[in-house]
């Protein structure tokens, strides 16, 4: 399996659970209960699955036709997590931050200078 895909894995594995473990880390609350609560619900039953639903199809079409870039994430992640706060009942600046750092986490784990 070549390197970028590797990467591409892992990105797509780990990013996801970052905007859960930041909504607790700011939120009120910071034991271990919660801890799970966050990662096991923010992370498998809304992060994963927009995750699998808009960020892997965007992925495949944007390096299926062109170059991915730092703004194509920032810019996806960021509205997906505006969305899905609108949805949720919270505000969407802070859905964008949320997602945005999921987008940055998924670069920082993908990317590489060639």
């Amino acid at each position: 399996m070549e390197d970028q895909a590797k990467r591409a894995i892992a990105a797509f594995a780990l990013a996801p659970l970052v905007p859960p473990l930041v909504y607790w880390a700011l939120g009120p609350s910071h034991d271990a209960d919660s801890l799970v609560a966050a990662v096991l619900v923010g992370g498998f039953m809304v992060t994963y699955p927009v995750t699998i639903g808009v960020g892997l199809p965007a992925y495949v079409l944007i390096t299926k036709h062109g170059t991915l870039r730092l703004w194509h994430v920032l810019a996806i992640s960021a509205a997906t997590g505006s969305v899905a706060a609108v949805l949720h009942r919270w505000a969407p600046p802070s859905g964008a931050a949320l997602g945005a750092s999921a987008g940055l986490t998924f670069w920082l784990i993908w990317y590489r200078r060639r």
